[in-house]
């Protein structure tokens, strides 16, 4: 959905200089992040543990176009901030709010009109100028329309040859990851594209990323020849670092420029992602799942494997934290000094006491949301003392609060 001082290549770097526990190198001479340890590692925790300031900002619904539901994508600029709903179903138009949470005016419009989107899926924003991109899939079709509107909700450019992407802002200019193979893809072929666009979205650079694992992480899509995968890929900008994993691989690289990626760690899951295992050939037959192969799964040996895969990396000056998907559901916390010996949270993180939704990370602040319900409701929980003085003000139809968790260095 995004200026660190540090990158996390420094912070690496410097890992074995600080006389604490690191990682052993992988065998190709990457550090390892071990998951797998952390996962065997289970702790209770809330995130005020590592953060240094925790901000509370409830979304004015004072008027009607202003009211939010389920947030889809959040993105920031530095002015404002600016909420997609949905997860490209919902047909609602993007809000603007100030950092204040001030309800400040819709992007563009929702219909089928050359200038309107219909389903977003994501939102990238120029942090300076203000400027928002939308994906717009239309409904769930392979391509998607990749519409740019300035600060005054004026659409000034528009790609229509995008191929159902994840979308990012990076340092001045959008970023996008393509990530689909066909039923002849075979082990070294290039199937994962980074797509580097000029801000008026013309496109400057690509670089390949080719396939390193199986057909098996794979369903195919009812509509047509191609298939995609059931492990999703992972963006995370933290506004000076792009980190990219593609899904089939275990690498983590950071995008240098719009023709280089360098590898940066190798993600250790260990049994709790063994594809060879897990998955069996036979699994997907037009997009269903045979029942045989789910009853396998859950007896011996697979019984024994809690099938999960990494699905974000939110990477800050000191701390990453992991989330992990699947049925292994919950997220892995690293001190960078110390990427062997992470601890695991099980199910979602909590601020305060209350469930919190992480949606990017930004100059080493963890941004994010909380549900007026879970707060009002929860209220006789809550720890932390400016969340719980905001939890009288509130009601359960309330819109939700932004969470800007201030992580320690």
């Amino acid at each position: 959905m995004k200026n660190a001082t540090i990158l996390l290549l420094s912070v690496l770097c410097l890992i074995g200089c600080r006389g604490k526990k690191s990682p052993a190198p992988a065998d190709d001479g990457l550090l390892t992040l071990n998951v797998a340890g952390a996962i065997d590692n289970p702790q209770p925790f809330d995130l005020a543990e590592i953060a240094d300031q925790i901000d509370f900002i409830p979304l004015d619904n004072s008027r009607r176009e202003g009211l939010v539901g389920y947030i889809g994508e959040v993105a920031e600029s530095k002015n404002r901030f600016y909420i997609a709903e949905g997860n490209g179903i919902s047909q609602e138009p993007i809000k603007a709010f100030d950092k204040t949470g001030r309800f400040v005016s819709t992007v563009g419009s929702v219909g089928r009109g050359p200038n309107e989107y219909l389903s977003v899926t994501d939102i990238a924003v120029d942090y300076e100028k203000d400027h928002v991109y939308a994906l717009d899939n239309r409904g769930g079709q392979i391509f998607s329309h990749l519409l740019a509107y300035d600060s005054t909700g004026r659409m000034f450019a528009r790609n229509d040859s995008i191929i159902y992407p994840l979308l990012v802002w990076h340092e001045d200019r959008p970023v996008l990851l393509r990530n689909f193979f066909d039923r002849s893809t075979a082990k070294g072929d290039t199937v994962t594209y980074i797509e580097t666009l000029s801000p008026d979205l013309h496109r400057i650079g690509e670089i390949k990323i080719p396939y390193g694992g199986s057909n098996e992480l794979t369903f195919q899509y009812s509509q047509g020849g191609f298939l995609f995968q059931l492990v999703p890929p992972i963006f995370s900008d933290n506004g000076t670092s792009l980190l990219i994993k593609e899904p089939r691989n275990d690498t983590v690289f950071r995008y240098v420029d719009q023709a280089t990626l360098e590898p940066l760690f190798r993600v250790e899951m260990g049994d709790y992602f063994p594809v060879d295992k897990l998955l069996d050939e036979n699994q997907w037959i037009d997009g269903s799942v045979v029942d045989d192969v789910m009853k396998n799964r859950r007896s011996s040996p697979f019984e024994k494997y809690n099938h999960g895969w990494v699905t974000a990396i939110y990477e800050g000056e000191r701390y990453l934290v992991v989330e992990i998907g699947s049925n292994k559901r919950g997220y892995c916390i690293f001190d960078k000094n110390d990427l062997i010996h992470g601890f695991w949270v099980k199910g979602g993180l909590r601020v305060g006491g209350i469930a919190f939704t992480p949606c990017y990370i930004r100059d080493n602040q963890l941004v994010g949301y909380m549900q007026a319900l879970d707060i009002v409701d929860n209220a006789e929980h809550i720890t932390d003392p400016d969340l719980k003085a905001l939890a009288a003000t509130l009601t359960e139809d309330d819109n939700p609060v932004i969470v800007v968790v201030k992580l320690k260095k």
